[in-house]
């Protein structure tokens, strides 16, 4: 009878854990069972309980006090699979309200602890829970190199499926060419609703459709847009639920771009409008960026260019939140890197050190000679300690260098853009000089992406900017704002030296020879300059006055330069 009652507690435990993250009511369900059967638990069965009953905070977007629930978890559980499942939840957690320092430490610690589990069970979860912290975290690879080794242990269907989710996730984040994989897609979609994973489902088809809406050429893809549209009005729900509030603002997002490629007008506005309506969810910027788009684009074709406007200076705040996030990520990703290495050096030197002083132990009832010789060997030690220092601090520079550059064009990101350019302020408002500032935007870069795909437009970035850098003189800028925006920054030269320079550029730019390509294209920028004269030796005010100008210029026809007026 014993063992009839602990298998079916057992049942219960996995019942829960299984429905912890989809399917809100069968895991309330669970829980309440085993708490009604409390006097029956062992010490790791409550303290496992403990660990799924968090999972009541996170769902109902309690994340602080989820966050400070597991961390007692992981400091005191006497059980090793509550502790470990603990630190991957506290993972995810960080990973998604954008702790990402923690979230990378805290999955640190599991990673060096990985090879001694030898639980199947919590090995598969490790695995499934840093797919998932990678994922948010934009490391692509490494989030479909765990999803494919948990994939490789055969899972039961429930982890199955959100292995798979997370694998093609990532694949449609950074592997090209992968309308190949539509089948694997469906497979994957198929084998999640029979496993009554009907949310995880929503999320990969979403991310598909989101996938193919950025790929769409021809008019014959209107028909597949037609598809679309059903399955994503028929998957939405109402809810309060963090993870559907999530993926009902996603759909609506999608619902919003696809009525826009049908011509659906109205439909298309009232959905972005409802998704810029929706209180805060987590993870909304790259929805409210793409109904902004749709609702910009809408105004433009109205004629209503005061609307498109207000519209664009929303975009310009939202790119701006999402290229910091995106250089948060890296860098918090390579502090923990950087730590991890610091760190081994450290216990590498206390090593030597132990052995120095048992030499030191050794040689102290020895001659004179044998005491010199701990001297020796002291300094070459210290040889060693100074040149792994010394290579330590050369890799943190080229690291931060790294962090500062944009990756394609190899000219100074958002990041890097903003701590040199205050560094340029300062110095030209202690001396009193003019700085001058313009924001550099590519005429219709869309159309190339569109027509002749990402890696054609890639390339013409590269060229262009190349070519640009070919007439920097010293005192001279060059930053990637993101995607076809670029800034130049001028010091130290009168209003008309600057403005000569900036016309220069314009017209090699359009004068430029793209033909290496294997297309006939033909590229023009749009330039909104600005200086300090205007708009003062702070930054904000000249990426606003520059953006101002620099629509100004769109909007008389592009390929021009317009200065911004008060």
């Amino acid at each position: 009878m014993g063992t009839s009652i602990s298998q079916t507690l057992n049942d219960i435990f996995i019942e829960a854990d299984q429905n912890k993250a989809i399917n809100s009511d069968k895991f309330n369900q669970a829980i309440e069972e085993i708490q009604k059967r409390s006097a029956e638990l062992s010490i790791f069965q409550t303290e496992f309980l403990n660990y799924l009953i968090t999972f009541n905070h996170i769902s109902a977007g309690h994340y602080e006090d989820a966050i400070y629930e597991l961390e007692e978890l992981q400091k005191n559980a006497q059980s090793a699979k509550v502790k470990i499942r603990s630190l991957l939840s506290l993972s995810n957690i960080y990973a998604f309200i954008k702790q990402y320092e923690n979230a990378f430490t805290r999955l640190n610690y599991v990673t060096e602890n990985l090879e001694t589990i030898n639980n199947q069970e919590v090995k598969q979860v490790a695995y499934l829970a840093m797919a998932n912290t990678y994922l948010l975290t934009n490391q692509y690879q490494l989030s479909e190199k765990f999803s494919s080794l948990l994939l490789d242990q055969n899972p039961n269907p429930k982890i199955k499926c959100r292995a798979n989710n997370y694998r093609l996730s990532a694949l449609l984040k950074y592997s090209p060419g992968l309308v190949d994989k539509k089948v694997d897609i469906d497979q994957a979609i198929t084998q999640c609703i029979e496993s009554e994973q009907n949310i995880v489902a929503d999320f990969l088809r979403a991310a598909w459709i989101n996938y193919r809406l950025n790929s769409f050429e021809a008019e014959s893809d209107l028909s597949e847009i037609q598809r679309y549209r059903v399955q994503l009005e028929n998957s939405l729900t109402s809810s309060s639920d963090t993870q559907l509030k999530s993926y009902e603002l996603i759909a609506k997002s999608l619902l919003a771009r696809s009525n826009f490629k049908l011509g659906a007008f109205e439909e298309a506005s009232n959905y972005a409008l409802a998704v810029l309506q929706e209180k805060t969810v987590i993870g909304d910027n790259e929805p409210k960026l793409d109904v902004l788009l749709v609702l910009q684009s809408i105004a433009e074709q109205q004629g209503d260019y005061q609307t498109a406007y207000n519209y664009q200076s929303q975009l310009v705040n939202i790119k701006e939140d999402l290229i910091q996030d995106k250089q948060m990520k890296e860098l918090a990703f390579l502090n923990v890197k950087h730590a991890n290495q610091a760190r081994e050096l450290e216990i590498e030197q206390l090593n030597k050190s132990n052995q120095i002083l048992k030499i030191e132990q050794q040689l102290a009832k020895q001659n004179a000679f044998n005491q010199q010789l701990v001297v020796l060997l002291l300094l070459i030690v210290l040889g060693f300690a100074v040149a792994w220092l010394y290579r330590m601090n050369k890799r943190h520079g080229a690291l931060v260098k790294v962090a500062e550059l944009d990756h394609l064009t190899k000219v100074y990101n958002r990041s890097g853009f903003e701590k040199k350019v205050n560094q340029w302020l300062n110095k030209a408002k202690h001396h009193q000089t003019q700085l001058h500032f313009a924001i550099i935007d590519f005429d219709h870069f869309k159309q190339i992406n569109d027509k002749y795909g990402h890696l054609t437009g890639d390339w013409v970035l590269k060229h262009v900017i190349y070519e640009i850098k070919k007439h920097m003189d010293e005192g001279m800028m060059l930053s990637r704002l993101g995607g076809e925006e670029f800034s130049l920054v001028i010091l130290e030269q009168s209003s008309q030296q600057a403005e000569l320079k900036m016309e220069k550029i314009r017209q090699v730019i359009e004068n430029l020879d793209l033909s290496e390509s294997g297309h006939e294209i033909n590229i023009t920028c749009s330039f909104g300059v600005t200086s300090s004269e205007v708009s003062g030796y702070n930054l904000v005010s000249l990426l606003t006055h520059a953006d101002v100008a620099l629509y100004q210029a769109k909007s008389a026809g592009r390929n021009q330069l317009i200065r911004y007026q008060t």
